[in-house]
C-alpha cells in the first residue's frame, strides 16, 4: 500500500471520528498427526529479535524502541506462568544435564550452538522446542503536506408556504452542499509488531507448529485517536491470541 493511499485512509478515519486504523496478518499451520496430549516437557529457547526491516529507508524504530527486547521478554514470561500443567526448561539447563550425564560420550560437541550431538541429547530432556522470533516492534513518524478535501456537510432549512387551498404549512429539511475543507500539514505513526512461533518435536526436529502473526497501527501523531501505548499494546494483542492458540494446552 502506498503512502499517499495510508494517508488518504487514514485521514478519512480521523475526519470521521473512527478509530486508528490496524491492519494484522495471521497464519497458522499444525502437524495432525502429532499428539500433543503426551507433551509434558517443553524446552523454550531464547527470543531471536530478527528484524527484517518493516521499512526499508530506515525510518522504522525497531532497534531504537526504549527497553524493548526486556518489555517483550516480561510479556512472553507472564504469559508462560499462567500456562500450567507443563515443565519448562531452557537450554543452558538442558547443556548442564547432559554434560553431567556419565552416558555422554567424551568427544560430544555439547554448548550454546545447535551442534548435532547437542540435538540428538535433547529428547532426553523435552518432548517440544519452542522457538519465538520478534521481526518487528517498533514505530515511526511519517510527514504529509498539508491537503484539501471536498466534504458533504448538511444544512437545516426551514421551509414554509400556502397551500392552493390557503392552508399555511412549514417544516424543516436537510439540504447537503459541498464545501472545500484545508487540512494542516501533520505526522502519522506506524506502531508495528511482528511475532513468530514454531514448534518442533524434540525427536525428530521436524515442525508440528506454526504460527505468524503482524499487526501495524496507523494514526494521527497529534490526533485525539492515538494510542499512546505504542507498540507495546500491539504486541500484547498478538500474545494473548498466540497463547490462547498453542496447541499443547490442555
Amino acid at each position: 500500500m502506498s503512502t499517499a493511499i495510508k494517508i488518504f485512509i487514514v485521514m478519512i478515519c480521523i475526519l470521521s471520528g473512527i478509530s486508528p486504523i490496524a491492519l494484522a496478518k495471521q497464519t497458522e499451520w499444525k502437524e495432525n498427526a502429532y499428539d500433543f496430549t503426551k507433551v509434558k516437557t517443553i524446552l523454550i529457547m531464547d527470543t531471536e529479535f530478527m528484524y527484517d526491516g518493516f521499512d526499508i529507508s530506515g525510518k522504522n524504530q525497531f532497534h531504537n524502541y526504549p527497553n524493548g527486547q526486556i518489555k517483550i521478554e516480561d510479556m512472553l514470561t507472564s504469559r508462560w506462568e499462567k500456562v500450567t500443567g507443563f515443565h519448562y526448561v531452557t537450554l543452558p539447563y538442558i547443556i548442564e544435564k547432559i554434560k553431567a550425564d556419565p552416558n555422554t560420550p567424551v568427544d560430544a560437541v555439547i554448548g550454546p550452538d545447535m551442534s548435532e550431538d547437542l540435538i540428538k541429547a535433547i529428547p532426553k530432556y523435552a518432548d517440544l522446542v519452542l522457538f519465538t522470533e520478534i521481526h518487528d516492534f517498533g514505530w515511526f513518524y511519517e510527514h504529509y503536506d498539508e491537503y484539501y478535501s471536498t466534504e458533504t456537510v448538511i444544512d437545516r432549512v426551514r421551509y414554509g408556504g400556502v397551500t392552493a387551498d390557503g392552508k399555511a404549512y412549514s417544516g424543516w429539511m436537510e439540504v447537503p452542499r459541498s464545501v472545500v475543507v484545508h487540512h494542516d500539514a501533520g505526522y502519522l505513526i506506524y506502531d508495528s509488531a511482528d511475532l513468530r512461533f514454531r514448534i518442533v518435536d524434540a525427536r525428530t526436529w521436524k515442525d508440528v507448529w506454526k504460527y505468524s502473526d503482524r499487526r501495524d497501527r496507523t494514526s494521527s501523531a497529534f490526533g485525539k485517536e492515538y494510542d499512546p501505548s505504542g507498540p507495546e499494546s500491539v504486541m500484547k494483542r498478538i500474545l494473548n491470541v498466540a497463547f490462547d492458540k498453542l496447541p499443547f494446552k490442555k
